[in-house]
């Protein structure tokens, strides 16, 4: 007899690997424009079809619809502000506005991981963050024989060696889910997730080069580390005798000489941090409610003023939420920080009731979005990606916890009529 194929898991499926293909920009390989833009409406179709399926079917209800419908909204009134308020075109603006609807993409992976299964998801993660870090540092290494080979655009120099910024969102995410899920199994040997964290960490230390996305990294993984094993002392000693090992090897090399005395002559970098700072504070607080909104760069001399200061140099991605802030203003903050409360709430929960077993990596992302929220917010243009599949996973805890009080409820009614003990405690 023939498998009956699911026409929604299959485009589930076709909708998860597109987003995903064009958020790795088809990997750099290929300057083709009509294939992402054929990719493009694919994916677009196949997503407003699973979208149709999910909110006229009977799926259990997606926990966080309210928070995105409503920044959706919220986002079409920032672009109306912006057309009125900058004299601009909509198209323009929309040009700069469209990253924000990636978070859509919440309902697709949600529905996918109902569908098929979390790991799978995840592993589709890893996989996709370990071609990107394989990618990334092959034209790192090939670089001083071939110079770029790949479609780029966002890349500099420093340790007087070639920096690359493209790909960071989802191979950073890829290797704290990576550490997460080798957490979950205890470190046993398990392919895709220990390519995934230790290419992902070489790419990010060589490539890379951001120290605030390595010292995130970094704690995340301790944190996790100890969160998991709290109650085990002798796990915890040989943690810390491992870390230490890796300092005394590590601390001998050029490379680290290069990072540790980039925090003391970098001096540029960090004044012009604190300027951009001050720039965007001083902006907000004249446009407290719904903040500078959109503004799209080489409109007017006006606004590129308004967007990246006297000197063109300031930047919004720089200085993480305050970036934010200045975007979207008071009510963007608020519906930000209310959303990032429900996440650690449900998160906290699943750590108490011990759902959070097999599911570290959920807790690993989470850290590091809150890490990172000062100078590398999950809601910028490059890292947005993550905020959709965070809430797609604690969308599944959040049921993974349910579960967890049904079946407590059920242990004690059998236990109740077997027994005749009305109130048992367990």
């Amino acid at each position: 007899m023939k498998k009956k194929i699911n026409l929604y898991k299959l485009i589930a499926i076709l909708s998860v690997f597109g987003i995903f293909l064009l958020e790795a920009d088809l990997f750099y390989l290929t300057t083709n424009n009509a294939l992402k833009v054929l990719l493009s409406c694919v994916t677009l179709i196949t997503c407003v079809l699973l979208l149709i399926k999910c909110f006229f079917s009977k799926e259990k209800k997606f926990i966080f619809n309210k928070f995105i419908l409503f920044f959706i909204i919220y986002s079409f009134v920032e672009i109306v502000i912006s057309v009125y308020r900058y004299s601009l075109s909509i198209i323009s603006v929309f040009a700069v506005a469209k990253y924000i609807f990636i978070i859509m993409a919440y309902y697709i992976f949600s529905f996918y991981i109902r569908k098929k299964d979390k790991n799978k998801f995840v592993n589709i993660v890893m996989l996709f963050s370990l071609i990107c870090s394989i990618v990334m540092l092959l034209q790192y290494f090939l670089y001083p024989k071939y110079g770029l080979f790949l479609n780029i655009m966002r890349y500099g120099f420093r340790f007087s060696s070639l920096r690359i910024y493209e790909g960071e969102g989802l191979i950073n995410i890829g290797i704290v889910i990576a550490f997460g899920s080798l957490i979950n199994k205890n470190f046993k040997f398990r392919v895709l997730p220990y390519l995934t964290f230790i290419i992902g960490l070489l790419e990010a230390i060589f490539v890379q080069k951001t120290r605030m996305v390595l010292l995130c990294i970094i704690l995340t993984c301790v944190l996790v580390y100890l969160v998991k094993n709290i109650k085990r002392i002798g796990r915890l000693y040989l943690f810390i005798l491992f870390l230490l090992i890796i300092i005394g090897i590590v601390q001998n090399t050029s490379l680290f000489s290069e990072y540790k005395s980039s925090f003391s002559t970098d001096d540029n970098s960090y004044t012009i941090r604190q300027a951009e700072i001050a720039f965007y504070l001083k902006q907000f607080s004249e446009n407290m409610l719904f903040g500078m909104s959109f503004i799209p760069y080489n409109a007017s001399s006006f606004t590129d003023m308004i967007l990246r200061g006297p000197y063109d140099n300031y930047y919004r991605d720089d200085v993480g939420i305050i970036g934010f802030m200045n975007t979207f203003g008071l009510i963007g903050l608020v519906w930000f920080i209310l959303m990032l409360g429900r996440v650690t709430r449900i998160i906290i929960l699943s750590v108490q009731k011990k759902s959070i077993n097999d599911n570290y990596e959920i807790l690993s992302l989470l850290l590091f979005v809150v890490f990172s929220l000062w100078t590398l917010i999950i809601m910028d243009p490059q890292r947005i990606i993550g905020f959709p599949i965070l809430l797609a996973l604690v969308d599944y805890l959040y049921f993974c916890n349910k579960n967890t009080d049904v079946s407590i409820i059920n242990v004690q009614r059998s236990l109740s009529s077997t027994t005749g003990i009305n109130n048992i405690k367990i």
